[in-house]
């Protein structure tokens, strides 16, 4: 199992993506998407937003694909929204 640190400061590397996402409707959505994408390797951290249907993720450039995320949140039921976010160009 990968030890993570606690805050992204610890490494300095850490980049912070944002992608809309379709499907979600409840609270248990929102807790088993972010389980999903913290299960990503090099992904430190995730937060659904209900609200706006939005997943922040917090993971390390390089190690982490586009395609790791879609494959995650796929996996969990969901879909990335067709158009994506300027912050979500990074990947």
């Amino acid at each position: 199992m990968m030890s993570r640190p606690e805050t992204p400061d610890e490494t300095g590397d850490w980049v912070m993506t944002r992608l809309r996402v379709e499907g979600l409707r409840c609270l248990s959505c929102v807790l088993r998407l972010e389980s999903a994408l913290e299960a990503v390797p090099e992904v430190l951290s995730a937060r659904v937003e209900l609200a706006d249907s939005s997943a922040s993720i917090l993971y390390r450039p390089g190690a982490v694909r586009r395609d790791d995320l879609l494959r995650a949140i796929a996996e969990a039921g969901y879909r990335v929204a067709p158009c994506a976010t300027e912050e979500d160009a990074g990947l």
